[in-house]
């Protein structure tokens, strides 16, 4: 049996990247996370929410209109 510990699993990466967002782009959370999974996942954001329509151009995510 193999001694392995892991440092941290997917779910505490992306928790922790979207408080990070959040405090960043003074997002709630809630939009953090969708903002996160965008990034991860290297995908195209929709919303018509200004402040995370910003947060996402100045993250590099596509927006779509």
């Amino acid at each position: 049996m193999l001694d392995v510990t892991p440092e941290a699993t997917g779910i505490e990466i992306a928790v922790t990247r979207s408080f990070e967002l959040a405090q960043r782009h003074n997002l709630t959370l809630y939009d953090a996370a969708y903002l996160e999974l965008a990034i991860r996942e290297d995908l195209p954001l929709a919303s018509f929410d200004k402040r995370l329509r910003d947060a996402a151009t100045v993250e590099g995510v596509l927006l779509l209109p």
